[in-house]
């Protein structure tokens, strides 16, 4: 959360987690959604606890890094590393092609390409 690079103070940092709270169910239907609709069910376990593992391990370091910065640096260090670690996937995603042709729900079957590419 990168107000906690500007305010330490608990309203502001309570009231961004919340927000960013709101939105963790829909992004993680929209993508449950995805890999359910588009992948084999006979393949439907691999592909999630791949997708589990990728995820978890890069979300596990950065707590790690970012607790490590704090002991050693200032606290804004710290938190800024863990945003720098947590933003980088995300540029990546954005700027990524292949998600960007992921197309809408309702032309899934019309997009077979994108499941077997």
């Amino acid at each position: 959360m990168a107000i906690a690079l500007f305010s330490q103070e608990f309203w502001p940092l309570l009231i961004a987690h919340f927000l960013y709270a709101l939105s963790v169910p829909a992004h993680a239907a929209a993508l449950g959604g995805y890999l359910f609709g588009r992948v084999p069910e006979r393949m439907q376990g691999r592909v999630i606890a791949a997708n589990t593992f990728a995820v978890g391990i890069p979300v596990a370091l950065t707590g790690t890094l970012a607790g490590l910065l704090l002991a050693v640096a200032d606290v804004r260090v710290g938190l800024g590393t863990g945003l720098f670690f947590i933003a980088l996937p995300l540029l990546l995603m954005l700027l990524d092609r292949f998600i960007a042709a992921i197309p809408k729900p309702s032309q899934w079957d019309e997009g077979a390409e994108v499941a077997s590419a």
